[in-house]
């Protein structure tokens, strides 16, 4: 079989077996369907969710194979083989959840769902997570200096989804603003910016990708709104170990191509970066759809007071990459939770 041709089968007057030949596409033939298997459920454990210190709700999703769902839930215990699990049945539907109660703080719980049908009973994967408070406390979205962040959970760190945006630190002090060409190299005080600035597309890209601010900005420690900060380096390396190393991480942490703003990951860590390029020390804009490039607090070692340390992701691979950068560059900045 070639580009332009297929198989078809024929049968021939006399001919009791029929005959497969290759065929150009363009030609008309009859067709045939044929039913989809019947299989058990296919199976899905989902992340937990509303999290506490002795309660948690925990939820999967089912499709029933092509038979009517008898019954659905999950069986959950202390043990990673789930020898001592509980067995909770929940209303039998595509996507369901059980919530549990009085669970044991700080032990390790381990969870999978399961759904039956007249074929059999099918698992998810058996997935954990440790009996303790979520890490942002029930909190999805806040609104800070106007512009409404919404937050996701990460092993055992809270963040923003979207990129910063504020044009005010938290103090409600202004943040410079308007600096024009080389002269953004010569701050040596906080100051913002966003990608082309004056341009027709910096409008669009405050609202989508954020501000970009130097690291004299985010050394104030008064970017992000109360009780949220800029991430230093190792809460950046233990979000990257996290997700399996630097070599995986830019995937998981992209936006994908279904979310809004779109990129090419596939964010199933939900942080949802983005590509909002840079400032560099001319004044000039780079990079936007092709790197995201975060700043940390984290000075370097060697040049402590002209460089600190980033983080960036990549349009054309997988990987998370840190790096130092002269102060005066402009990043984009996402906030942790304190």
């Amino acid at each position: 079989m070639n580009g332009s041709s297929n198989v078809a089968r024929h049968l021939n007057n006399g001919d009791e077996l029929g005959q497969y030949d290759q065929v150009d596409r363009r030609e008309g033939f009859s067709i045939r369907c044929i039913q989809d298997p019947i299989t058990a459920p296919i199976v899905t454990t989902l992340p937990a969710s509303n999290r506490t210190d002795v309660s948690a709700t925990l939820n999967g999703s089912a499709l029933d194979g092509g038979l009517a769902m008898s019954s659905v839930g999950f069986i959950w215990g202390y043990t990673s083989n789930l020898i001592d699990a509980e067995m909770v049945d929940t209303d039998a539907a595509e996507s369901f959840n059980d919530d549990l109660n009085n669970l044991t703080t700080g032990a390790t719980l381990y969870y999978a769902a399961f759904a039956t049908n007249y074929l059999g009973t099918s698992y998810g994967d058996t997935l954990s997570f440790i009996v303790e408070q979520e890490p942002c406390n029930g909190i999805t979205e806040l609104t800070y200096d106007g512009f409404t962040y919404h937050t996701v959970g990460i092993g055992n760190q809270c963040w923003f989804v979207e990129n910063l945006r504020t044009a005010n630190y938290n103090d409600g002090s202004q943040i410079l603003s308007g600096v024009v060409g080389a002269q953004w190299a010569q701050q040596t005080s906080g100051a913002m910016s966003v990608y082309d600035e004056g341009g027709s597309e910096a409008t669009a890209n405050l609202e989508n990708l954020g501000r970009l601010y130097n690291w004299y900005a985010v050394s104030t420690g008064m970017l992000c709104p109360t009780g949220w900060h800029v991430p230093t380096k190792p809460e950046l390396e233990s979000l990257v170990n996290g997700l399996g190393g630097t070599n995986v991480a830019g995937e998981v942490m992209k936006s994908s191509p279904d979310d809004s703003p779109s990129w090419n990951g596939t964010n199933t860590s939900g942080f949802s970066g983005l590509p909002g390029g840079y400032r560099d020390g001319g004044g000039n804009f780079t990079g936007t759809g092709m790197f995201g490039t975060y700043w940390t607090t984290t000075v370097h070692a060697y040049y402590p007071t002209t460089k600190a340390w980033f983080y960036r992701l990549y349009d054309l691979h997988n990987k998370l990459d840190f790096g130092a950068s002269e102060k005066y560059f402009g990043f984009s900045v996402r906030c942790i939770r304190d």
